[in-house]
């Protein structure tokens, strides 16, 4: 029952932090790219709603709910792994001396990476422009390159034959739910560029 509420309570902590950083975040990007209007997405194909007297481009609304889920999906993440994978650690060193096969680490070997991508993207696909999905996309292959760099240099020379087996059997970043999210959000992100 103890387990059930942490998990309850590093969720809420996540949509706490994670909608105050998002709408923070979201604020100065809308000022830092309003100057690039000319690049938006669905620039011919956005409609306009209202809501009790109030006015908003339907698809940027759209965009910007989806990114603040995914921010706090990725928030979550982090927090969640953080705590399981500093568990593990030296004091002095900060190296793993053990190494993590059960919680979240039995799905995903970098479950904190996948936080990260899952939060930058929350932010770049609110901005509801293209700089924004360029500069997610980019930030999302160094993450997903430095998951090659730390299990090459340093976890398999720590863990040896143990993280080889691990490797077989456990995936890099996501699960098929994560995946196919992923897809879709670059789906709908094409699509926003070419109408």
């Amino acid at each position: 029952m103890k387990k059930q509420s942490n998990k309850a309570l590093a969720l809420l902590g996540a949509v706490i932090m994670g909608v105050s950083a998002f709408v923070a975040i979201q604020y100065v990007l809308k000022k830092i790219l309003k100057h690039f209007s000319f690049v938006k997405l669905w620039k011919r194909a956005d409609m306009q709603a209202s809501f009790m007297n109030n006015h908003f481009q339907l698809f940027e609304s759209i965009y910007y709910i989806i990114g603040l889920i995914l921010f706090i999906k990725g928030m979550y993440s982090v927090m969640r792994s953080s705590s399981e994978n500093h568990s593990v650690r030296d004091k002095k060193s900060g190296k793993p001396v053990e190494l993590l096969t059960t919680g979240i680490y039995s799905k995903v070997r970098h479950p904190m990476y996948a936080g990260f991508i899952f939060m930058q993207l929350g932010i770049w696909f609110g901005t509801f422009h293209v700089f924004g999905l360029i500069i997610g996309l980019l930030l999302s292959v160094i993450f997903v390159s430095n998951t090659y760099r730390e299990e090459r240099y340093e976890l398999h020379k720590i863990f040896g034959e143990e993280y080889v087996n691990y490797c077989k059997n456990t995936k890099r970043l996501f699960e098929l739910p994560e995946c196919v999210t992923l897809v879709l959000v670059i789906v709908f992100c094409l699509l926003g560029i070419v109408l």
